[in-house]
């Protein structure tokens, strides 16, 4: 190795003033590419294995958004969930019966599109959002996919949102991960019925310095403190609001004290979980086969849960 870098700082001192500096270009140019292809190889790599939660960078989705954003993960909470049975969705009016065809989605996750109900100018509508809140006022572009409940009034991150932009996730499941010892079992949570339910959740408006064709409409879901049947698993769970709180939730004359009520664990006795296979760790995967019961997978300790 010393003897390639004599020749090669032999060679740089015989060349020309403009050449030395154009050897060095290419020198640099040629070490930033193999950094980069390295670190494109490290994200990959995190991207296919993160369990949970990670930092993610989406693909292009249309002209209107950022190729690329960064997203925090609060919480480490609810970082998948589901959407297998899209036309069941009823939100008042709004039904999944009369929507353009939608394809189940078994593996949603952080930076990828969702729906959202909302009034975004024109009315309650269902809407695609990007799952990764990022505030109007960033300069990061840096999104949040879950906002805590305790300080979602505080945070400037989301207070706005909250008593501005409030949404609905429709979702018909989701997951959450156990440890136990160096393995982590994943978990499918769904509502007894095994019906679409919705998220609380809220949403904003990102334009990369103010160029409006360039902008990521984006939200986040709440979480609160887990219910009885979560808390062996997590000590955290997305805010699942009944339908008769809907209205509520999306009512811009609500008051601080009735929305902050909404904002409660969902009644144990109403859901159901079982184990799944680790499968669902892996963003590529989105099928069926993620969301059937899997007490326990070759190399793993059987869940007592």
């Amino acid at each position: 190795m010393s003897g390639i870098a004599t020749d090669r700082t032999t060679l740089l001192l015989g060349l020309s003033s403009r050449a030395q500096v154009w050897f060095l270009i290419v020198a640099v140019a040629r070490l930033a590419s193999q950094a980069l292809n390295g670190a494109r190889g490290a994200l990959h790599n995190c991207r296919a294995t993160a369990p949970a939660c990670a930092t993610y960078l989406p693909s292009v989705e249309s002209s209107r958004t950022i190729s690329e954003h960064s997203v925090r993960c609060i919480d480490w909470m609810c970082g998948r969930f589901t959407l297998k049975s899209p036309r069941r969705i009823k939100f008042g009016h709004i039904n999944g019966s009369t929507l353009e065809p939608l394809l189940p989605r078994y593996n949603i996750a952080p930076t990828q599109t969702v729906l959202a109900l909302s009034d975004f100018g024109n009315g309650p509508e269902l809407s695609p959002l990007t799952w990764g809140l990022i505030p109007s006022w960033s300069s990061d572009g840096k999104g949040f996919i879950n906002a805590r409940s305790e300080t979602i009034e505080t945070k400037p991150s989301f207070s706005e949102s909250f008593q501005r932009r409030r949404c609905l996730i429709p979702a018909d499941g989701f997951f959450e991960w156990k440890r136990t010892g160096k393995v982590k079992q994943p978990f499918y949570f769904q509502l007894n019925d095994e019906s679409v339910f919705a998220f609380a959740g809220v949403w904003d408006r990102w334009t990369k310095d103010n160029v409006s064709n360039l902008s990521i409409a984006s939200c986040a879901i709440i979480t609160t403190e887990a219910n009885e049947l979560l808390n062996p698993i997590h000590d955290r769970m997305p805010v699942i609001l009944h339908p008769e709180l809907h209205g509520i939730w999306l009512d811009p004359r609500a008051g601080r004290t009735e929305l902050m009520e909404l904002l409660s664990p969902f009644p144990a006795s109403e859901m159901k979980s079982h184990p799944v296979s680790s499968a669902v760790n892996h963003t590529q995967n989105d099928g069926p086969e993620l969301i059937v019961r899997m007490d326990a997978e070759p190399g793993t300790t059987p869940s007592l849960f």
